[in-house]
């Protein structure tokens, strides 16, 4: 009898022990920015004479699970904010190596889920298009944080980085270097 309560303890005890070894090697997803690449204004001609100025720029993003576990993340979008911190422009981000130029124009695909498998990396390149009609818009900006949901829907925020989005749209709009 004492044998066998012995034995059912001990499955306990290996279930129980089993279970938070799986636990605590969850690890956590780290996102880190390598480099934001010159921002560009272009020429979008839409029939008319003057043509109009979008804003465009490229961020490459490294990606690193550091559980045993795969991970998930998912509708990648920046955020353009002034300097109360109150955000100007919520835009999605575009995944630059899957962007299709047509002779009818350019396709491009939304970062959408990104799977990372345990203990490995990803490295992404985003795109960041801002229409002619919100260009305005971000000239007030003086933050850029990325955002993207995790594996639980949970939303999570990185600073991207500070900067003066006004004189830059200025700068690149006249053609300044």
């Amino acid at each position: 009898m004492w044998e066998s309560i012995i034995g059912v303890c001990g499955t306990l005890a290996g279930t129980v022990l089993g279970w938070f070894l799986a636990r605590s090697k969850k690890g956590k997803l780290k996102i880190k920015f390598s480099k934001l690449y010159e921002e560009q204004a272009e020429d979008i001609n839409d029939g008319t004479s003057m043509p109009i100025k979008s804003y465009r720029t490229n961020i490459d993003l490294k990606l690193y699970n550091s559980g045993d576990k795969p991970t998930i993340a998912r509708d990648f979008e920046v955020s353009f904010r002034n300097n109360d911190g109150k955000e100007i422009l919520r835009k999605g981000i575009y995944d630059d190596t899957k962007t299709k130029v047509f002779s009818y124009g350019t396709h491009y695909e939304f970062i959408d889920v990104v799977n990372v498998s345990g203990l490995s990396g990803r490295d992404l390149k985003a795109l960041i298009i801002v229409s002619h009609d919100n260009v305005d818009l971000i000239k007030n900006a003086k933050s850029l944080y990325l955002i993207y949901k995790n594996d639980k829907f949970k939303e999570k925020q990185i600073k991207i980085c500070e900067k003066d989005f006004g004189n830059d749209i200025q700068n690149l709009l006249r053609g300044d270097e």
